[in-house]
């Protein structure tokens, strides 16, 4: 993975060699993969999964993809809450980058 235009936007390349993007928000990680798509679609269709999804402790709501892991690795989250504060603290860092080049 490797940062994206933007601070919120990662891009990585899959094992097919086709490129696709992970947006970084403070509740979710999305993905354009296809399998991302899927899965969101799956859980969408599914009110009794979306329930469980919801109440684990460990996601809390997010769908649980491999790239969507693959993110909370890469900035050092284990957990939906993790991943939240992680978030915050890059928007932080964000914001007083550009504050110091103004």
């Amino acid at each position: 993975m490797e940062p994206g235009s933007d601070w919120d936007e990662l891009i990585a390349r899959g094992n097919t060699g086709d490129f696709y993007e992970l947006k970084l928000y403070k509740h979710e990680v999305t993905c354009t993969c296809h399998a991302y798509s899927g899965v969101e679609k799956a859980f969408e269709q599914d009110s009794i999964a979306t329930k469980h999804l919801m109440l684990n402790a460990k996601t809390q709501g997010q769908i649980p993809d491999k790239h969507i892991f693959a993110v909370w690795k890469y900035i050092g989250a284990e957990t939906q809450r993790q991943y939240e504060y992680c978030w915050l603290n890059r928007r932080d860092a964000a914001v007083n980058e550009m504050r110091c080049k103004a």
